[in-house]
């Protein structure tokens, strides 16, 4: 996301719960040297999905939710995971541009 160049989106109804199957979202294979770390707001800190993400060798930069959260420190405490939530301003903007001006 370093240009602002969303290359991967997925279409779902928002439910209040995060849905889909990180196993098909992150078609990648497991014998890479890098691991994918996709960045998701707080909607996505669901223990269940975050679980998925890991045993997809994933590390899942979401944003902690207040109080309980299923991103321990062993992600959040990584310069890598600031960073994302830096760059997580861009992701915003391009969703902007889609929409169409009033």
């Amino acid at each position: 996301m370093r240009s602002g160049l969303i290359v991967q989106a997925d279409l779902t109804r928002a439910t209040g719960v995060p849905s889909g199957s990180p196993r098909s979202t992150f078609r990648h294979s497991p014998d890479l040297s890098w691991r994918l770390t996709p960045g998701a707001d707080k909607g996505y800190d669901a223990a269940e999905f975050v679980a998925e993400l890991r045993e997809a060798r994933v590390t899942p930069h979401i944003a902690k939710k207040s109080g309980y959260s299923a991103i321990d420190e062993r992600t959040a405490r990584h310069k890598g995971y600031t960073l994302s939530h830096r760059h997580r301003k861009r992701i915003a903007e391009a969703f902007g541009w889609a929409k169409p001006a009033k």
